[in-house]
């Protein structure tokens, strides 16, 4: 009786030892991502698990740490030394880098003296291949511009934008000179020398020397051209599209004079209006009168190009000029205009 007493204990300690060696603990095995969990494409992030006897990812891998380089919720399930298992998860993002697109002002083509501004769009840092941190640069010479951007995620994005500069220019600007049915061309052409020129006047006729005089038997609308070769076989033509001509009455005649731009009559003078602007020729400032207090002055380049914007906002305004180019530049004042040369 003894005996069946202790065995019968014995089996049944043997029972609960095995069920209590069989009863897991629940654990939620622990995931370290080595970086940020969202993160810039191109870069990855490798997920590391705490020790377990096995490891399974729900990519497939069975190993202790995996690589992630796209976006996704990346399960794990882990097994122990007692054959229990542990289940965890970590969510990962990855974000697109920026498309850059820049955004030329106009033709990324274009004749010596002229320029073009590169616009990469709006983000919060740029770093472009001349060394510019801003969001758009003024180009005015041959070659590959790239920018690099940084948006607010982090992310980079790069494009790139090819200028071409060609070596000659066939330049000039037209105004309307103070005697009456009379227009001043400033040939502003650029080139080696000797240079073949061809001025067609838009009413069939032409000219082929530098500074010519041209008259019109009639008031209209005429596109003048210059073309012109240079020595060094450069080609450029540049033209002024339906620009009005006109004579005051039938019995006079409307001329246009070619004028170089080193000899062009400027001078410190004070116009019909009372608008005066002065020293010409200046060095690095202008000092500019006006009969009122407010007006709009407008300082364009011998290609027409505006360089220069700013509200007057008293009679005499004392305006620094140091930053332009040497060459000639051309002033409207509430619609007065005038030129001065920058030395």
């Amino acid at each position: 009786m003894k005996k069946i007493f202790t065995t019968m204990f014995l089996f049944a300690a043997f029972i609960g030892w095995s069920n209590f060696s069989n009863a897991c603990t629940t654990y939620t095995p622990v995931i370290t991502p080595s970086g940020p969990t969202t993160f810039c494409v191109g870069n990855s992030l490798i997920l590391t698990s705490a020790t377990y006897a096995s490891y399974q990812w729900s990519n497939g891998a069975t190993t202790p740490s995996i690589t992630v380089t796209t976006s996704g919720t990346y399960g794990l399930t882990t097994t122990d030394g007692m054959g229990c298992t542990g289940v965890n998860s970590q969510t990962v993002t990855v974000v697109m880098n920026p498309i850059v697109m820049i955004t030329p002002s106009g033709p990324t083509t274009f004749a010596i003296g002229d320029s073009v501004i590169l616009d990469a769009g709006v983000y919060p840092n740029y770093v472009w291949s001349n060394g510019a941190t801003t969001e758009a640069i003024t180009v005015t010479a041959t070659g590959s511009y790239w920018v690099t951007v940084t948006d607010n995620n982090g992310c980079t994005g790069t494009a790139s934008q090819i200028v071409t500069v060609t070596p000659c220019s066939a330049a000039f600007l037209m105004d309307v000179d103070t005697i009456p049915h009379h227009y001043i061309i400033i040939n502003n052409a650029i080139g080696v020398s000797p240079i073949h020129y061809d001025w067609s006047w838009g009413d069939s006729l032409h000219d082929t020397i530098p500074y010519p005089t041209h008259t019109y038997a009639d008031t209209g609308y005429y596109t003048i051209c210059l073309t012109i070769t240079d020595a060094a076989a450069c080609s450029n033509q540049f033209c002024l599209t339906g620009y009005h001509v006109a004579r005051l009455s039938s019995n006079t005649m409307a001329t246009v004079t070619v004028r170089n731009p080193f000899n062009t009559g400027i001078c410190d003078c004070i116009d019909d209006f009372g608008i005066s602007v002065y020293p010409n020729p200046t060095k690095d400032h202008l000092n500019i009168h006006t009969p009122s207090a407010s007006g709009r002055l407008t300082i364009t380049n011998i290609l027409g190009s505006t360089v220069f914007r700013q509200s007057l906002s008293q009679k005499d305004t004392w305006l620094d000029i140091s930053a332009l180019k040497a060459g000639i530049y051309f002033y409207e004042i509430n619609g007065n205009r005038g030129r001065f040369i920058k030395e």
